[in-house]
């Protein structure tokens, strides 16, 4: 009888336990609040690569994320919601695009290859926090939610410095840009030819420019001119597809130049396949490889999760991670806004942005201060590791890095 009654006992106690676990568990589920980021990228067009590249990546992050029981900032925790949005790279579809974020609740945007002022057109009115490149056309006196997590000549003009000390015979300088990349072209020679810079003793000049028309991916004529002017490097920003098949049509025309990218070029084994092994070999491009950086402070944590973001890539997708582009970009403008989230406590874009101002930031590529006050005209813009990767067999390996300082 008392066996029977103790029996009983335990299985009451028990079921109370259920209950309170249970009821533990839905109050956890229901105090989780959901953060809606959205990221434009390209999916489609000459830069779709790029988006298709980074897309598995940022989402992984956020998975991870939130397997690790969400995102704490004040008193509340949050589990991401990533909004993924195509602008083709097509500054005209930008609105678009920002217009889409708007109706399905994003409070942010992490990414943009584009031109950043069409999104933020639509963007800075609402409230909406932005994390992106800073453009010279974008206006931060109207632009207040805009976070500057890379700049248009400083990162390209560092990686260029990079790779002046990778390929210390190259004196002449081919520019090789899009048409509508013609102001961030110009800004940047003359950033990089200007006296007192870190070049300016080693006898470097730009000697021949081009600007290819996006879309038109014969690049015969402007590699013919470079190889009747001389030129010893090409710099240039274009897409990696257009990339890829710059360095396939200079093979098939026997010239030999170097070649540096201020992108982040796209998955490795795509970039071989459209530009042909031998004619990848030797191409170079910002490489923002966490565990490789040895001259800024990467937080050793955020190296951990930089690993698990690669290791969760293979697991899933049953191949190894080999673009690392997200690093800079996607992934990185991800951390970028948390980082800020959590230093504010709370999602108010005013506060948030009361931290970015003049502020510090731990991001996958370093420890940042803000800055950009007599730059850009507000100290909301971080500076960049400008590593840079070079194609070598079928994997990249460590070319050089030149981190750029505080942003004046």
């Amino acid at each position: 009888m008392r066996a029977c009654s103790l029996g009983k006992s335990v299985m009451v106690a028990i079921a109370v336990g259920l209950l309170v676990m249970t009821s533990t568990f839905g109050l956890a589920e229901a105090e989780m609040k959901t953060l809606k980021v959205g990221c434009i990228m390209p999916f489609t067009g000459p830069w779709g690569l790029y988006g298709v590249a980074l897309e598995p990546s940022i989402q992984i992050y956020a998975d991870l994320l939130n397997e690790d029981g969400g995102v704490k900032i004040g008193e509340d925790t949050y589990k991401i919601e990533m909004i993924f949005v195509d602008d083709a790279g097509d500054p005209k579809r930008g609105p678009l695009a920002a217009q889409e974020l708007l109706r399905k609740g994003a409070v942010a945007n992490v990414g943009c290859f584009t031109a950043t002022p069409p999104i933020g057109a639509v963007l800075m009115p609402a409230k909406v926090l932005f994390v992106g490149q800073m453009q010279q056309s974008f206006d931060l006196k109207t632009g207040r939610y805009f976070i500057g997590s890379n700049d248009e000549w400083g990162a390209p003009l560092y990686g260029v410095y990079a790779a002046l000390e990778m390929w210390p015979d190259a004196k002449n300088i081919g520019m090789l840009w899009y048409d509508w990349q013609k102001m961030q072209s110009e800004l940047l020679t003359e950033k990089m030819l200007a006296p007192g810079n870190p070049v300016s003793d080693k006898g470097i000049k730009e000697i021949s420019r081009h600007y290819q028309v996006m879309g038109d991916m014969d690049y015969t004529t402007a590699l013919t001119k470079f190889g009747k002017d001389g030129v010893d490097l090409i710099v240039t920003g274009i897409g990696p597809g257009d990339y890829a098949q710059a360095c396939k049509q200079a093979a098939e025309l026997g010239l030999k130049f170097h070649f540096f990218n201020a992108g982040t070029a796209t998955d490795l084994d795509e970039f071989i396949k459209n530009a042909g092994y031998e004619n990848a070999q030797g191409a170079s491009y910002n490489w923002p490889c966490p565990w490789e950086i040895k001259k800024s402070q990467v937080d050793p944590e955020l190296v951990k999760m930089a690993l698990r973001i690669k290791d969760r890539f293979k697991e899933k997708y049953g191949k190894p991670m080999t673009y690392l582009g997200g690093f800079d970009w996607g992934i990185n403008h991800l951390r970028i806004l948390l980082d800020f989230y959590q230093q504010a406590g709370t999602l108010d874009p005013d506060k948030v942005m009361e931290k970015v101002r003049g502020g510090t930031v731990k991001d996958f590529t370093g420890t940042w201060k803000m800055g950009g006050e007599k730059t850009w005209g507000a100290p909301v813009v971080k500076g960049s590791a400008c590593l840079d990767g070079v194609i070598k067999g079928n994997e990249v390996v460590y070319g050089a890095e030149y981190p750029m300082p505080t942003i004046p």
